[in-house]
């Protein structure tokens, strides 16, 4: 009986020693190997563009003249083989790469002056101290003033990492076969900027393109007015507008102007018209027949404006309209179409042409079967328009009518055409394509 109940109690024991135990168990954690590490101190910053113009003085040395209005050119004594020399520096005084270029900004005409000052330059890396001389020993000639404000972006830009600095040395030499018709004038006055925005050097976690559209800041001028009576005049107008730093406004009253060049399909090249530019009272023709001829409007989220001009198109067909870069709009107040016209913004779907009080016609002479307006791609609103293919035998493309509007498109694109107001003589209606539409009101 005794050892009946020492060995229950045993048991009993043993029993309530196995409880703790798994209960202490339930309640412990397990040893693992650890170990931790902190990166502290993380920062972002962002980097710097700071760019400094220093002009060398022979006595006191540099000094900056980046909050100076004072001009580095001023003298009003010029005479045939005078030479003005400024020796400029360049330095990027921030932590980012900067590339950098010198424009050449003038809000006048400048004078026949212009004509008469020849420039020289020497850009350097290590720095330059005045030349010796009038030989001008180093300097290379670029041309003369007026050469000198349509090149000196090409010719004067450069790439600079933090800290370094690059020179640019500039001289004016008044010719001296300069005559008497020089003197009394005035140059007109001129500012020289440098421009500068970031550049492709520093890396992220790719490469170092990140950077590679940076782009500078736009130097906007006033609206400029310009009165041309020949081809000559008109391109020379059409130069200025394509810099994109000034509306220009170019009165061509009485000017026929032609298109040139022929490209290799027997069409005429196009001739763009750069975006912010308005030209008056122009006759554009071509200068062949038989094919196509394409006046392209050409900039970005701007419009172009002809007022009172003609469009003479016989036995062509006239494609105008904007590239995928151009203008928002395109604008034909008062003007004459004779043959056919294409409104082309096939590749830029939100461009709008407005043609307000136009004339549409039969072409003059040519062929009589390209009579026809058709608008492709984009938005084409006609307002108070007139269409007169009166004596039009024989239609173009297969429309049902001779002398027709067109509506056209193709799956890439949707067109609409708006008649507002406008007047059809011999002149029926067609729309074809998946995506066009024809609104008459």
């Amino acid at each position: 009986m005794t050892k009946r109940h020492s060995t229950k109690k045993a048991l009993m024991l043993s029993l309530l020693s196995l409880i703790v135990c798994v209960s202490m168990l339930v309640g412990s954690t397990f040893a693992w190997f650890t170990d931790s590490v902190t990166s502290s101190g993380n920062k972002i910053q962002s980097g710097t563009l700071k760019l400094d113009l220093e002009l060398l003085d022979k006595e006191t040395g540099w000094d900056s003249i980046k909050e100076s209005k004072a001009p580095i050119f001023d003298y009003d004594l010029w005479e045939p083989g005078y030479t003005d020399v400024k020796i400029l520096k360049v330095e990027n005084e921030g932590t980012l790469a900067l590339k950098w270029y010198a424009k050449f900004v003038s809000e006048n005409d400048l004078s026949i002056l212009a004509d008469v000052i020849d420039v020289y330059v020497c850009p350097s890396a290590t720095e330059l101290t005045y030349p010796a001389d009038r030989n001008l020993d180093g300097y290379e000639k670029v041309g003369t003033v007026r050469d000198f404000v349509n090149t000196i972006e090409s010719t004067t830009n450069g790439n600079l990492k933090a800290g370094e600095v690059a020179y640019l040395g500039i001289a004016l030499k008044m010719q001296e076969e300069a005559g008497n018709d020089y003197q009394g004038l005035t140059l007109g006055a001129f500012d020289i900027m440098i421009l500068a925005t970031q550049d492709t050097i520093e890396n992220d976690s790719f490469d170092d393109q990140y950077d590679a559209d940076a782009e500078y800041d736009k130097v906007q001028l006033p609206a400029k007015n310009v009165t041309v009576t020949s081809q000559e005049e008109f391109n020379a107008a059409f130069a200025e507008a394509a810099k994109g730093d000034r509306e220009v406004n170019i009165d061509a009253t009485g000017v026929t102007l032609e298109i040139t060049e022929v490209m290799a399909n027997g069409s005429a090249a196009a001739t763009e018209i750069p975006a912010g530019v308005t030209i008056k009272g122009a006759t554009f023709s071509p200068t062949h027949r038989g094919g196509n001829y394409i006046l392209m409007s050409a900039g970005a989220n701007e419009q172009v404006v002809f007022e009172n001009c003609i469009f003479d198109n016989a036995g062509n067909n006239l494609v105008i309209g904007s590239t995928v870069d151009g203008p928002d709009s395109v604008i034909y107040n008062n003007c004459t179409f004779t043959g056919s016209v294409i409104t082309n913004f096939v590749d830029n779907p939100d461009g709008v042409a407005e043609f307000n009080v136009c004339r549409f016609t039969k072409a003059t002479s040519g062929l009589p079967m390209r009579n026809f307006v058709e608008g492709m791609g984009g938005t084409h609103n006609f307002n108070g328009c007139t269409f007169d293919y009166t004596g039009v035998t024989q239609s173009s493309m297969g429309v049902i009518s001779s002398g027709c509007v067109n509506v056209y498109s193709e799956s890439g694109y949707s067109t609409t055409v708006v008649l507002n107001g406008c007047t059809r003589i011999s002149c029926g209606t067609r729309t074809y394509g998946p995506n066009s539409s024809l609104v008459i009101k």
